[in-house]
């Protein structure tokens, strides 16, 4: 009895409620403070996940851009340099016709970001109409104090603004949202320079190391968390400088996936030096970029100084139009080009269709002036890819059938120049040998000065091992000049028009994994004008495993004049990809 007693009496103290001094007593554990960087990730992301892109050009959408654009520089995340792009056209590179001068001038300098990233003529259309300074920065565009509410945000003192943000990102105001938002970015912004001032003198030496007997230019990967470290910045932003051995300041890029690349020229068996050092450092154009293309059914083109390359979208894949592979656009040009031929395509297409009603032949020298189907001076799209691979497409096999995908359902841009573009796609669930919910997922990504891309492909959903393949299209023009290596099958791809272009476009794929079986896949008979595929197919994949490869192409007309030249070429990427270069720090 007087054990059950007790035992209520303990059960009834502990339900009683707890006095003010004993809740003082209780030590509260602080939820740990976010980074500066960590803060204007979340806040940026916050905002671009609430408000679409395709907004109007007005004031404060503007100074918002500019903001946007302040930590894209700092940052070369994708998805800013994206969301303002897509921003940009919905308001095709312009403003109202009544807007004041302030107006125009914010959305000009976020133009001009845009187009020193992507050069491309209709990117500056209100450079005529604009003057603009060299003392009207970015910041000093975006603005602190909001054109609808006048609250001045930016009087707050960092530390203020800093706690009125919520952990989901959005910024706490009794004012105007857009505006507490932009101060907050360039506040932030402000602050992450002035962390990052506190030893400006910090620098070090990096040391890239050539092994192989032969000349070598390569976009070379680096750890951005040392960088970060011997500099004493946060990892992740763009706050140093890369300087070569004649003290000359040379582009470099953050990647997603935490590398610092710069592009290293070294001699046989020698060393290239560079130094890092803190600082603001300058802005590059692009020599590797693309983008998807909503104007133009989906696409997903990209290019580098090379060569251009795009795959299709969901767009096309309604329309019923079968294209499964990955196109070959040639240029002669180490300038990027995928802007302007889309741009200029899309302007003239409802042009050259009126003209169709009522002068034909005026139609078509239009057409023959401005389509890039035909060489402008600088390259051409004169590849066929049709229900075929086309260029480096992956697939799975059924025997000796390949089952096609079709277009991509989602994408992600993950990294987009200057020195390496890279996207993420995934494609709509299939069916292969009984499993119906097979999703296949590719990363591709492009360097400069290369003429190979990198393909990783893997599928979930398999239940049983399955074979997967890559390679590309054999016309019924060339069935002959198909090479087939031990790792590596390449062609000279003889164009949809071989009497009329009298050029040829090289392409490959080269498998470094081992397990691969390279051979000619043909047709009993041609399917619209191909007669097979040459491929590389590995068997017994698991699902979930990553396979890797590259593919590529060049063109008669520019980089490799013959296909023995060719060959060459992939000798040596596949040597560098063997023997790769070193980084000493």
């Amino acid at each position: 009895m007087k054990k059950t007693l007790l035992m209520i009496a303990v059960a009834l103290m502990a339900a009683m409620p707890v006095s003010s001094d004993a809740k003082a007593k209780k030590k509260k554990v602080a939820e740990p403070q976010l980074s500066t960087l960590e803060l204007i990730e979340k806040v940026n992301g916050k905002w671009q996940a609430d408000n679409k892109a395709d907004a109007d050009a007005s004031p404060m959408t503007a100074k918002y851009q500019a903001a946007n654009m302040r930590v894209y520089n700092l940052t070369q995340k994708a998805q800013y340099l994206e969301y303002a792009d897509k921003w940009a056209r919905h308001n095709k590179f312009t403003c109202a016709e009544n807007a004041d001068e302030t107006l125009m001038r914010q959305c000009f300098m976020v133009y001009r970001q845009l187009n020193a990233v992507a050069p491309a003529a209709h990117k500056l259309q209100l450079k005529s109409r604009v003057k603009c300074g060299k003392e009207c920065s970015m910041k000093e565009c975006s603005g602190a104090k909001c054109d609808k509410c006048g609250n001045e945000n930016g009087a707050k003192t960092w530390e203020e603004m800093r706690k009125n943000v919520n952990a989901d990102g959005t910024v706490m105001t009794e004012g105007c949202k857009t505006c507490a938002t932009v101060a907050l970015l360039n506040a932030a912004c402000d602050q992450l320079v002035k962390e990052a001032a506190m030893d400006t003198k910090a620098s070090f030496e990096v040391t890239v190391h050539n092994g192989e007997k032969m000349q070598r230019t390569e976009v070379v990967e680096l750890c951005g968390k040392t960088v970060a470290e011997k500099l004493g910045i946060p990892s992740g932003v763009r706050l140093f400088k890369v300087v070569n051995a004649v003290g000359k300041e040379v582009p470099y890029q953050l990647t997603y996936d935490g590398k610092v690349l710069i592009e290293a020229s070294v001699r046989p068996c020698g060393d290239a030096r560079f130094t890092v050092v803190k600082g603001m450092p300058q802005t590059f154009p692009a020599a590797a970029y693309g983008r998807m293309y909503p104007e133009r059914v989906d696409d997903i083109a990209w290019e580098n100084d090379r060569g251009s390359y795009r795959c299709y979208g969901p767009a096309l894949q309604r329309s019923g139009e079968q294209a499964f592979g990955n196109d070959v656009w040639l240029k002669n040009t180490p300038d990027l080009v995928n802007e302007n031929r889309y741009y200029i395509e899309d302007v003239n297409k409802p042009v050259i269709a009126e003209l169709k009603k009522t002068n034909p032949e005026k139609a078509e020298a239009v057409l023959k002036r401005t389509s890039y189907h035909y060489d402008q001076g600088y390259g051409l799209d004169c590849y066929k890819v049709g229900p075929t691979l086309g260029c480096g497409t992956p697939a799975l096999m059924d025997g000796d059938k390949v089952v096609f995908p079709y277009c991509y359902s989602e994408y992600e841009l993950l990294d987009n120049g200057p020195l390496r573009f890279t996207v993420r796609l995934k494609y709509n669930p299939s069916s292969y040998k009984g499993d119906n919910n097979v999703v296949e997922n590719r990363i591709l990504s492009l360097d400069k000065g290369s003429n190979f891309n990198k393909m990783t492909v893997w599928y979930d959903g398999l239940t049983q091992p399955a074979d997967v393949a890559s390679g590309f299209v054999i016309h019924t023009e060339d069935t002959e000049s198909v090479v087939v290596g031990k790792d590596y099958v390449h062609y000279a791809d003889p164009t949809d028009n071989p009497q009329g272009q009298n050029f040829q476009i090289f392409v490959a794929a080269i498998f470094p994994q081992d397990g691969v079986q390279t051979r000619k896949v043909m047709y009993p008979e041609a399917v619209k004008g191909a007669s097979g595929h040459a491929l590389g197919i590995k068997k017994g994949y698991k699902s979930g495993e990553r396979f890797t490869y590259y593919f590529g192409s060049a063109w008669s007309k520019y980089d490799c004049r013959t296909q023995n030249e060719w060959q060459a070429r992939i000798e040596s990427f596949m040597a560098s990809q063997a023997v790769p270069m070193t980084v000493k720090y």
